[in-house]
């Protein structure tokens, strides 16, 4: 065979060792004895030989992986007692049981507040995703987790993987909530992974308990107390329709369904701007948080901001959005915006807000 200069180019790193041979007997030798058997075993063991004689450097400690946090304490080999009810109804902060009708016992669950310390390449971090497995049968309340590829290790009968941002604010990214269904009817293992990046992960495992019951509770789980959905004081002034919340949830779900990433962002800005005409502004947060274009999801999450300050006077609501702004220097505007509206309070009566 004859090939072009370019193919016949040698990278050998020795002296060349010519053989009058094709293609066949240099693949398949007749013996040991016949070449180019014993030329290759000679370089084989020359290779060896110099592996053996190099002198091992120093080994490179492992990073320890970042670790994931409820509340102020470390989330990793903790036992997780679920609250009665959400501490604060503008903004899902806890691991809790919670009802889908109004007049209805819990029935489904939320872990919320789960977050790690901001890395130090955030800024640069496009690509997200959580794994939760669960020991017991759970299912995604509102559809927006799928069920994982990887089969469920041993100990655990349940392997979703949820698409999704993190929240982030100056120091620290929040994972994205999870609302599940039913409520484990006894201890359930959890195991946390959340992937950012090419290669970073932050894992934990812990223990979910039933609540405790309420003073004088025969059994079952608690419900909420009746004051359970009021903003405590100082808080934010808006209160969210649990109903309304639930419907927004499942359109955020069936526009996360969408393949095409420009259509997807377009259908879910769509939702946060109907979650902000039904001042569900906390819900709105979570759903512009899934927009994938940066700038499209900070400028929805400026105008929650500005709807929530002007159409509600929620100034809690209005930061929160701010806080979850991805670039620094729209969420320094955010901000700025938000002082501007607070000390200009009662000089116009424009919404300086664009229009949904």
């Amino acid at each position: 065979m004859v090939v072009s200069r370019v193919y016949a180019s040698t990278r050998c790193d020795a002296t060349p060792y010519p053989l009058d041979l094709d293609h066949s007997a240099i693949v398949k030798p007749a013996s040991r004895e016949t070449d180019p058997y014993p030329w290759v075993r000679t370089r084989l063991l020359e290779t060896a030989a110099l592996r053996a004689d190099r002198v091992p450097g120093p080994a490179v400690p492992a990073r320890p992986l970042p670790e994931l946090y409820y509340n102020d304490w470390k989330l990793n080999g903790t036992t997780i007692t679920l609250e009665r009810s959400n501490p604060d109804p503008r903004v899902c902060t806890a691991i809790y049981v919670w009802a889908t009708e109004p007049e209805g016992g819990p029935d489904s669950f939320a872990v919320c507040g789960v977050w790690m310390k901001k890395p130090d390449d955030a800024a640069g971090v496009t690509a997200f995703a959580l794994y939760i497995d669960f020991s017991e049968e759970v299912t995604d309340r509102h559809g927006f987790c799928r069920p994982s590829t990887e089969k469920p290790d041993p100990g655990y009968k349940v392997a979703l993987f949820c698409p999704g941002w993190p929240t982030p604010s100056p120091t620290r990214w929040t994972l994205p909530a999870f609302f599940g269904a039913p409520i484990p009817a006894g201890d359930t293992t959890v195991r946390m992974r959340f992937e950012y990046g090419e290669s970073g992960r932050a894992e934990a495992t812990f223990v979910l308990r039933l609540p405790t019951l309420a003073p004088g509770a025969s059994g079952g789980a608690a419900r909420p107390r009746g004051d359970a959905m009021r903003p405590p004081a100082g808080s934010s002034k808006t209160v969210e329709n649990p109903q309304a919340v639930e419907e927004l949830q499942r359109l955020r779900a069936t526009a996360n369904r969408i393949f095409s990433p420009d259509e997807r962002d377009e259908q879910l800005a769509t939702v946060v701007q109907l979650a902000i005409q039904k001042r569900g502004y906390r819900a709105a947060i979570d759903v512009a948080g899934d927009i994938f274009s940066p700038q499209t999801r900070d400028k929805m999450l400026g105008q929650i901001a500005c709807y929530a300050f002007h159409g509600s006077g929620d100034r809690a609501a209005a930061e929160a959005a701010a806080a979850a702004v991805f670039s620094p220097v729209a969420r320094d505007e955010v901000y700025r915006s938000i002082v501007t509206w607070a000390t200009s309070k009662g000089k116009g009566n424009d919404i300086p807000c664009p229009k949904l």
